[in-house]
């Protein structure tokens, strides 16, 4: 986190559900990753987490894609809205607004803003890949993540050899 940026502006947007677990951090850089992984061991026959090969895969220009799945790549990139903002001025004047809507208003906002970000960071990561060097990666297919909802739809219902957990045994795998 950039040491201009105040998470405390938004505290009501920041309630992720990001897993509870310990975690390789010379293999994983975070908790989401190493559950990811854990997944795509279990239900994907084969994958195994290797280094510049099925995890952090290096695209170019100081980028990595978190998975690759045969011709695909996963990114799983949460959306915080406080870390993807840059300006500090504009996060001063978000939580001024914040502070005065209706719940209702809140929801709307939240889910606009988090749209909106997640719209900005496939245009970057599709941007990054179409400049990777290895042309092989370039074809490859990119799969942007932002939760372990999506995760679930995405990732491991299209690509699982095997029966995966329901939508609601999935969720509460993930948190537990």
């Amino acid at each position: 986190m950039a040491s201009h940026q105040q998470p405390w502006l938004f505290p009501e947007l920041e309630r992720l559900h990001l897993p509870k677990l310990k975690y390789d951090t010379r293999l994983y850089a975070s908790a989401s990753e190493a559950k990811c992984s854990e997944a795509l061991q279990k239900y994907i026959p084969g994958w195994m987490p290797v280094w510049g090969k099925t995890i952090q895969i290096d695209i170019g220009n100081h980028r990595a894609v978190d998975f690759r799945i045969g011709n695909t790549l996963v990114e799983f990139h949460p959306i915080c809205i406080w870390r993807e903002m840059d300006s500090i001025n504009a996060q001063a004047k978000f939580a001024a607004l914040y502070k005065g809507m209706t719940t209702e208003q809140k929801a709307a906002f939240r889910e606009a803003m988090a749209d909106e970000q997640e719209m900005q960071y496939k245009k970057k990561r599709k941007m990054a890949l179409e400049a990777c060097p290895d042309r092989k990666l370039r074809e490859c297919k990119l799969v942007i993540c932002k939760d372990e909802v999506q995760f679930y739809a995405k990732v491991l219902v299209p690509y699982a050899k095997q029966a995966v957990p329901s939508p609601v045994n999935w969720v509460k795998w993930w948190r537990g």
